[in-house]
């Protein structure tokens, strides 16, 4: 007998609430609009540019999709060698900079070369006019005449310094210079030295992101190095920028390519996690309306289908409009799975 009476009892209370969601004639309606209980504006997390993106207001986004990238400045290695690093992920540029001089530092493959002067060439005026790029032969005066040749890299005046390309050469050693592997005496174009070449400098400015080539291999020329962020950037900054949470994107501020400041908004977030309708009441509709009252709702994406929602906000200070106040009435929505931001909604107020 007991069990028939709670059978009997839920079958009542469901009967009752079946009725009263369908039957909502006689209510006075407040209209308003689904939003987010809750919104994020997302951020430059350093100065710089932005790379491109199209996200638009409107789109849904989960929690860790990307939204945004920065630029970054990359260092490369100006030609073939074994790099020495100096600086590890994270690091300010500028302080090791001032420690080291530099962030790396390339051992070039080129280990030595010839330090110049036309000041002994044969006397001839196209023999003391040298360019850069030019191929000269040089074979050195001593009995064992050793032979090399490379290309000029730098000339000022009558001085002009030689990348030795072909031949191993002990440091001092002395060679005379040609313009053809003939060695005729007619186009020698001076006399030089052998010297170490000095390893490359590799500077940049900024914060160290990624190391892109470990510390003592060989990269070949044009081979990235490193890449920096802004000198602004918090060590872990991460130029890639990501969604926190599942959201909607509800405006974007910037444009791809654009410049930004640290700090600087570039996006509009409505959390997903929590929704409501944001309805405007006539204060003659407003009797009994209290804060926690539940309250019976349809949206016009789909009227057939009543929600209900608890009020959580009800504003103390109404807008007057031909002759009427009305509030602002805040209702949390407790099934969100079908409401879409920005629906048009309808809120059932308690009858008298």
């Amino acid at each position: 007998m007991k069990k028939l009476f709670a059978l009997l009892t839920v079958l009542l209370v469901f009967t009752s609430s079946a009725m009263a969601a369908e039957d909502l004639t006689g209510y006075a309606i407040a209209n308003g609009t689904v939003t987010a209980v809750r919104f994020l504006d997302v951020t430059a997390p350093y100065s710089g540019t932005l790379g491109t993106f199209d996200l638009a207001a409107g789109d849904r986004v989960t929690a860790g999709d990307e939204l945004f990238s920065m630029l970054l400045t990359t260092v490369y290695a100006p030609e073939a060698g074994t790099v020495t690093l100096f600086a590890a992920q994270g690091d300010d540029a500028t302080g090791v900079m001032s420690h080291y001089g530099a962030l790396a530092s390339l051992e070039t493959a080129i280990p030595t070369q010839i330090v110049a002067s036309t000041a002994n060439a044969y006397n001839t005026k196209e023999n003391h006019i040298l360019y850069v790029g030019e191929t000269l032969y040089f074979r050195s005066s001593g009995s064992a005449r050793e032979e090399g040749w490379g290309k000029v890299i730098r000339v000022d005046g009558s001085s002009y310094v030689v990348d030795i390309l072909e031949g191993d050469f002990d440091i001092g050693e002395s060679f005379n210079l040609y313009r053809n592997n003939r060695y005729e005496s007619r186009d020698n174009v001076g006399r030089g030295t052998v010297t170490r070449r000095n390893p490359v400098s590799l500077t940049g400015v900024g914060r160290i992101y990624e190391l892109l080539a470990a510390d003592g291999t060989k990269v070949e020329a044009n081979a990235p190095v490193m890449t920096l962020m802004s000198a602004d950037a918090e060590p872990g900054a991460s130029p890639i920028i990501t969604a926190p949470q599942d959201a909607v994107v509800a405006m974007v501020t910037v444009s791809p390519g654009q410049q930004v400041w640290k700090g600087q908004m570039l996006a509009r977030l409505y959390l997903t996690d929590e929704l409501e309708v944001v309805a405007e009441a006539d204060e003659i509709d407003l009797h009994g309306l209290r804060v926690g009252d539940r309250l019976p709702i349809t949206l016009d994406t789909d009227e057939a289908t009543v929600l209900y929602g608890t009020v959580t906000e009800i504003s103390a200070l109404g807008v007057t409009r031909q002759n009427a106040a009305y509030y602002t009435v805040h209702v949390s929505l407790q099934d969100t799975r079908n409401a879409l931001l920005g629906a048009s909604a309808s809120v059932y107020l308690p009858k008298e």
